[in-house]
């Protein structure tokens, strides 16, 4: 069955941005550094916008950091809008497919009325029904049908926003799992602040289990392989 309001969003896009996706790519541009910073959601994009932001001037005040992404002094582009600055570098930082989507879960699935990060549900208006707390296995069957184009930035495969038709490839790919380091690297490269503010940490529910493996039966954990495939071979998280 077709999804008419998916389309209609993806086709808006696709006129504004030139990129035919629910959620179009998002960049932050730093003129005077030269630089583009890919964010890819789930991947610390909340702390590497708060530690930048906070070093020009752009603040936040929810202890998460959240609104940090509200604030309209970032000069953000999306989709191809950034082809005016291929002279500019580029830059991002990725994860593991499979922990990123527990970390979706965690913070967007599971919702709790007295999270002031989150006084509404995060997905209430999504093209595709996607039931507060229902169950990771859900949530997992849920994602796997739907295609790059039509997902949500907080599951979509990070190699469609990296490396799909008619995207540049980035000059720098740092990892969460090795960010402290490669953050660094950054830093030093353009100028930024040595220290990546730690925030976004999330709701903490005791009930959860404590390693984002444990989300996953067996048979869960080949679906999500099987549907991450592309991003386990090309980030290397074989």
């Amino acid at each position: 069955m077709m999804n008419f309001e998916l389309i209609k969003t993806c086709f808006k896009n696709w006129l504004k941005y030139g990129q035919y996706a629910y959620d179009p790519n998002e960049y932050v541009v730093l003129h005077d550094k030269q630089l583009l910073v890919q964010i890819i959601s789930k991947v610390a994009c909340t702390s590497i916008k708060a530690t930048i932001g906070k070093s020009i001037g752009i603040d936040f005040e929810l202890p998460s950091g959240l609104d940090i992404h509200r604030n309209p002094k970032w000069h953000i582009l999306y989709g191809d809008h950034i082809k005016a600055y291929s002279h500019y570098d580029l830059i991002c930082f990725v994860r593991n497919p499979l922990a990123r989507l527990v970390s979706c879960y965690k913070q967007r699935v599971l919702f709790y009325e007295d999270d002031p990060d989150f006084p509404e549900y995060y997905f209430k208006d999504y093209p595709y029904t996607i039931k507060a707390n229902t169950p990771f296995s859900d949530f997992l069957n849920k994602v796997v049908k739907i295609p790059d184009h039509a997902a949500d930035r907080h599951f979509k495969s990070q190699h469609a926003s990296i490396f799909g038709k008619k995207l540049r490839t980035p000059d720098f790919i740092g990892r969460l799992e090795n960010i402290e380091d490669d953050w660094k690297r950054v830093a030093n490269r353009y100028d930024l602040p040595e220290r990546l503010l730690k925030l976004n940490s999330g709701h903490v529910d005791k009930q959860l289990p404590d390693k984002w493996q444990e989300f996953y039966t067996d048979e869960d954990m080949g679906k999500a392989r099987k549907r991450f495939r592309v991003d386990i071979e090309k980030l290397g998280y074989e």
